[in-house]
Formats: C-alpha cells, sequence, structure tokens
C-alpha cells in the first residue's frame, strides 16, 4: 500500500559521483548516487576490428564502455557519499548521509549481491541535527569518517591505524574543528 507516497520513475539526475573498489581491490568501480538510488559501474575494455572506413594505423582499437554492475534502492534520499577503506578489508566501503543526521556505513556483499550493513549511526540531539549533513573518509591511514553537520562533527573509528601512514596526517579538509582522529 502506497498511502504516503509512491515513487513513479526511478531518479535520472546524478548528485555524488565516485571511483572506488567496489566489488573487489582488484577492480575500480564508477559509484553514483541520484536521490535514493545508487548505482555501480563496470569500465569494460573491448577491443574491436576496425572497418575499412576507419582510418587508424594498427586495425584495431580500444574502446571503453561503462557497464551497469548494480543498482540498490533506499528510503531516503543520499545527502552525502564518501569510499572509506576498512583495515583488512577485501573491497572499500560506503559512508552515506541522510536528512536528520543518519549515517550508514555499507559494503557490498558478494554472497548476496546486495549492500551489507557495518553500521547505522543516529544523532538524536535536536542541536546535532541542525544542517546539512555531509560525510567524508579521513586520511586512508587512519581507516575512519566523519560526519559534518552546520555545527557539529561527528567521528567513527573504522579499524586500526595503518603502519604505513604518516604520523601526523593533516587536518581534513572538509572541516575547520575536525582533527582527523587521535
Amino acid at each position: 500500500m502506497y498511502a504516503v507516497y509512491k515513487q513513479a520513475h526511478p531518479p535520472t539526475g546524478i548528485e555524488f559521483s565516485m571511483y572506488c573498489n567496489f566489488f573487489n581491490n582488484s577492480e575500480r568501480n564508477l559509484v553514483v548516487a541520484g536521490t535514493s538510488q545508487l548505482y555501480v559501474y563496470r569500465l569494460n575494455r573491448d577491443a574491436e576490428a576496425l572497418t575499412k572506413n576507419d582510418r587508424s594505423t594498427e586495425g584495431k582499437a580500444h574502446r571503453e564502455k561503462l557497464e551497469l554492475a548494480a543498482s540498490f534502492s533506499f528510503f531516503g534520499n543520499v545527502m552525502s557519499m564518501a569510499s572509506v577503506q576498512l583495515a583488512g578489508a577485501k573491497r572499500d566501503a560506503l559512508l552515506l548521509s541522510f536528512k536528520d543526521a543518519k549515517l550508514s556505513v555499507v559494503e557490498y556483499d558478494p554472497g548476496t549481491h546486495d549492500l551489507k550493513t557495518l553500521s547505522l549511526h543516529y544523532f538524536e540531539e535536536p542541536e546535532l541535527r541542525v544542517g546539512h549533513p555531509g560525510g567524508c573518509a579521513d586520511h586512508p591511514g587512519l581507516r575512519a569518517c566523519c560526519l559534518h553537520l552546520l555545527r557539529q562533527n561527528g567521528h567513527l573509528p573504522q579499524g586500526r591505524r595503518d603502519v604505513s601512514a604518516p604520523p601526523h596526517p593533516e587536518p581534513c579538509p572538509h572541516s575547520v574543528w575536525c582533527p582527523c582522529l587521535h
């Protein structure tokens, strides 16, 4: 029953995009989000024989095509999207923020071919829900992410510190007060 709202057509516009290791660490994918939809594209490199009218010298051309590999629907509009690499993970996780200071960290599950929720966060205090939520993945060595609102920041540690990371990273570029974890 759709008593209150029914989406007649999927969104056609794109609001966020990124290039990350969504399916596994050996393949990079284009991940795009448009309102309540998430699309994952794979880049296919095909070698096709040229026709006689083509003016190439080699006889083979490399064509690259985007192929839609997966699509996922959400019950709310995506307000921001970032990629975070978890310690020991075989693929990147996505940090998705939603309206009213809701934050979700999801990862692709190859067993079910669906998204697996790694963590859900809801900042209930009214003063934390002021402003437009935005997420960012902190420095790769720290394996963490943060949620930026108008006056508040929240940090979510996502694993161990990488020993190859620099000891004192630069501050997060998305906020004045974001020391990128201690």
